[in-house]
């Protein structure tokens, strides 16, 4: 290869502008067939279709199209291409494949809520087969951050607050997109991100290295040891050094110490800030010069660095072209990975499997078992038949705000809503519509006429992360790709990339709106639908039930009604701390241990605790055992019994404290967890595996450590409903 050909091969311009669209017939636009012919490695979010890129359900492409294209893209790369080498095809995938008539997933966060990888593994699995189908090659997910500020817009891409948790769900991912034989490169994001200053996307992270191991890189191995193809550094910087162009970060850190081999992705527009927003580096040679060299291998963006500005930087000495032949050699080596340097096109799975019974009856699970039940006074849930309900509220009956960011545009029909589902289990004569558009609409009379009506209401509140296809959107060189401007935002939006908040209210008129529906003195279920946790204090006083669903998917309202109605039990638990009111932030249950009393004006606890929910039976624990230490580590033992009258699930939880360790070590650290479905009466022993990693922590220059010493473990079904401590000694 020539140096044009190599600085090609590292590079994916925007892909849904490689092909034109004339009534039914797709081609390869004059831009797209350039590209093929310049021999780019890759071509970002091909179909791609949401209002950011402007493609719509009519402007965009069917399935049977779009893997039409796919064939084409490869067959001109393969004979125009410099050396016959196809582009990858990148897509997005943090909650199904983003593309028309895909499986649209509930959300990362709601997942996480399940404490069921295995159920998340069989989602991702979907997701895979449907990118796959249509000749995909990468995804840039999952997205691995943490949930540790609230404000910040992108809480519903997250795992969780808590790095245990949130690795066990990142294996599962990786393993799920995957699979065994490499048929999907998975890129985890996003290394790393922390907690943003002042919850503002792309902003700073503040954090010493360890916080920067024990938290968010340890994530990350998790991910690495699954065996993950890819790896996305983020816009942001730590301690004054952008993460695009961190050398330690990137190479001593990710390569030397984590031992990943495989791809480093960047996020799209990020070598740009290097020198228009952070303005470490003078112009864009500089900056294409600066990554590559940090450890960069491959750039997606509008306006490629890895183009003439990186051949600049090159020839001017600023960069020696034996930097830029590891990360060819890097993509190179993926593409045969996935066997996408054999002469004939891979076999694919139909086009039909988009969007498919099978995929949606995995999505309705993950929404069935990721609802979680924070209050039910009186028992109120779930409620019994022969009576009227009312559905009311912006939320009720909205696709859009039920499915969160990164989402295609839906045809008729393909989502259920709340509604939706109500009326198909209650029977549409029993349930009134007292629906309305938008969180920020104050024409809420319709929803007081259909709940004076009513024997009980179901309100549907909360936030959205809908996109407009009127919306406004950063310049191409803002930091916030995808990001909204605040002056477009939308009637539904309040959360999202970009969708960052300094309140945590419910906003608009749903706070007035949940008051005015006491006053009438009928019970009120409150289904809150939401990207982030929200400060209720002036909804929760007012509801006899609240049901927390963060993003539910196509068949979110669907599962909502199966468990409004009783056909299933809540069995999610939160897996993060629910603030009381933003001067807490931020919040966790895995803090470090101080001497602070407290606040002088409020409460220091969450509202609720990482871990917890309620459901319709009750579980008790017996006293846990030890039953082994061996070097695999501590396995426990206890028995659970379901001591109601209906079926249900519990998640039985494991912590750990450090009694005396050289750093300062969180009091408690979630170490195991198990979840077990029992029958009304039924018991169980359970059994969970403390592994052995879990005891060590990793030290400053992130080496593992082990100090031999006294552990203190806790059994419960939260962080705080824990079980008489349990103490070991390990050598």
């Amino acid at each position: 290869m020539n140096l044009d050909e190599k600085i090609a091969q590292i590079s994916a311009p925007l892909g849904w502008l490689a092909y034109e669209k004339t009534g039914d017939e797709v081609t390869l636009s004059e831009r797209g067939q350039e590209w093929l012919r310049k021999g780019v490695g890759g071509l970002y979010g091909v179909l791609r279709a949401d209002p950011w890129t402007g493609v719509t359900a009519i402007t965009g492409l069917t399935p049977e199209r779009g893997r039409n294209l796919a064939d084409q893209i490869f067959k001109y790369a393969q004979n125009n291409s410099p050396h016959g080498l196809p582009p990858f095809l990148i897509a997005e995938a943090n909650h199904g494949y983003m593309a028309l008539d895909a499986t649209i997933a509930p959300s990362s966060l709601m997942a996480s809520c399940t404490w069921n990888p295995a159920l998340w593994k069989k989602m991702m699995e979907c997701a895979s087969a449907e990118a796959i189908s249509q000749g995909n090659h990468v995804v840039f997910c999952p997205n691995i951050d943490l949930l540790r500020d609230p404000r910040w817009g992108r809480c519903e891409e997250t795992l969780g607050e808590d790095p245990y948790l949130a690795g066990e769900f990142a294996r599962a991912a990786v393993e799920g997109l995957q699979g065994e034989n490499l048929q999907l490169a998975a890129v985890a994001k996003h290394f790393v991100h922390g907690s943003p200053q002042r919850g503002l996307n792309t902003n700073g992270a503040s954090m010493g290295r360890h916080d920067l191991f024990n938290l968010y890189v340890r994530v990350f191995r998790k991910a690495i040891d699954a065996g993950v193809a890819g790896i996305m550094p983020s816009y942001n910087e730590i301690d004054g050094v952008p993460c695009s162009g961190n050398r330690w970060l990137l190479t001593e850190i990710l390569r030397d110490k984590l031992e990943f081999d495989g791809v480093t992705f960047s996020d799209v527009g990020a070598l740009g800030m290097l020198s228009d927003v952070y303005r470490i580096c003078q112009d864009h040679p500089s900056a294409a010069a600066t990554s590559l060299a940090a450890g960069m291998d491959f750039e997606t963006s509008y306006k490629l660095l890895f183009d003439s500005p990186l051949k600049s930087a090159i020839k001017a000495g600023a960069l020696d072209e034996a930097v830029l032949d590891q990360a060819v050699i890097r993509v190179l080596m993926l593409k045969e990975r996935l066997g996408m340097l054999e002469p004939q096109a891979r076999s694919l799975p139909k086009p039909e499997i988009m969007g498919c019974l099978a995929h949606q009856e995995v999505s309705y699970q993950v929404a069935v078992e990721g609802a979680v039940l924070l209050k039910n006074e009186n028992s109120a849930l779930p409620l019994g038949t022969g009576m009227k309900i009312a559905v009311v509220g912006p939320q009720g009956d909205s696709a859009y705000g039920q499915l969160g960011d990164y989402t295609p545009p839906q045809r008729p029909g393909q989502t259920i809503t709340l509604l939706a589902g109500m009326r198909s289990v209650f029977g549409e004569e029993n349930v009134l519509d007292g629906c309305f558009s938008g969180i920020r609409n104050p024409a809420y009379d319709v929803a007081l006429r259909a709940a004076e009506q009513a024997d009980t209401v179901v309100l549907a509140i909360g936030g959205s992360s809908a996109r407009d296809f009127d919306d406004q959107f950063s310049q191409p060189n803002a930091p916030d790709q995808g990001a909204m401007t605040s002056e477009s935002m939308s009637a539904h939006s309040d959360c999202g990339e970009g969708v960052d908040r300094c309140t945590l209210e419910p906003l608009g008129y749903q706070i007035e709106l949940t008051k005015r529906l006491a006053e009438l003195g009928k019970p009120i279920i409150c289904v809150l639908t939401s990207g982030r946790p929200l400060v209720l204090d002036q909804i929760l006083s007012h509801v006899d039930a609240l049901l927390f669903a963060p993003y539910i998917g196509q068949q979110g309202g669907r599962a909502l009604a199966d468990l409004i109605a009783g056909n299933q039990s809540p069995s999610g638990r939160l897996s993060f701390s629910w603030p009381r009111s933003i001067g807490q932030l931020p919040i966790a249950y895995n803090m470090r241990p101080t001497a602070a009393p407290g606040y002088i004006d409020g409460s220091a606890e969450p509202k609720f605790e990482f871990g917890f929910g309620l459901s319709y039976t009750e579980v008790q624990h017996s006293e846990p055992e030890v039953v082994e230490i061996s070097e695999a580590g501590v396995l426990i033992e206890v028995t659970v019994e379901n001591c109601g009258e209906r079926a249900g699930s519990c998640v039985t939880q494991v912590y750990l404290q450090d009694k005396v360790c050289s750093i300062v070590r969180p009091e408690k650290e979630l170490c195991g967890f198990a979840k077990t479905c029992l029958e009304p009466g039924a018991s169980k022993r359970v059994q969970i595996l403390i592994e052995r990693e879990c005891f060590g922590f990793y030290n400053a220059n992130g080496d593992w450590v082990f100090e031999p010493g006294e552990f203190i473990m806790f059994v419960g079904q939260s962080s705080l409903q824990l079980l008489q401590p349990i103490h070991i000694e390990l050598r």
